[in-house]
């Protein structure tokens, strides 16, 4: 809850009709200029489900994708992706009208819950450009720790 207004914070795996909201998202013009997106880039629809495509059929041993969802809406994108026998990378996004409402420090917590049920991990670890004061926030709220590597912050979380 932030500003007195109560936000319903969900995740869950994306489906096609997901499309459209992952695509108008990715066209904030922010998100575009800071080509934000690692591995795909939802800048046409086509890209957008083919994206989904890639999520939905990804191998459950050793990738969580989902979709941020608030109040029913998508709102943004996290994932744990199994690095090593025993350590998952977590990245995550969110649409910039959603920024600063506490979102995504629901939605890692979420996610690091399934992520040490159903993958075979023990460490959970984020990496952090240092001047994502926020995305440093929203770790640091769930019991990460930091480490500094040159201009990346690492965050680590043991289950």
């Amino acid at each position: 809850e932030k500003g007195g207004v109560f936000m319903f914070v969900e995740i869950r795996e994306w489906n096609e009709e997901d499309a459209f909201a992952l695509h108008s998202l990715s066209k904030h013009p922010y998100l575009s200029k800071e080509r934000l997106f690692r591995y795909f880039y939802p800048d046409t629809f086509l890209n957008a489900m083919s994206t989904i495509y890639f999520y939905q059929n990804a191998d459950p041993k050793r990738f969580l994708y989902r979709a941020v969802i608030v109040d029913g809406n998508v709102a943004g994108f996290i994932s744990a992706q199994v690095k090593n026998e025993h350590s998952a990378e977590l990245s995550y996004w969110l649409g910039v009208k959603y920024w600063r409402k506490g979102i995504m420090s629901k939605a890692v917590s979420l996610l690091c819950k399934e992520a040490f049920d159903k993958l075979p991990v023990f460490c959970i670890y984020a990496m952090v450009d240092q001047k994502n004061i926020a995305s440093q926030k929203v770790l640091e709220h769930n019991g990460f720790q930091k480490e500094k590597i040159e201009h990346l912050f690492i965050y680590r979380k043991y289950k």
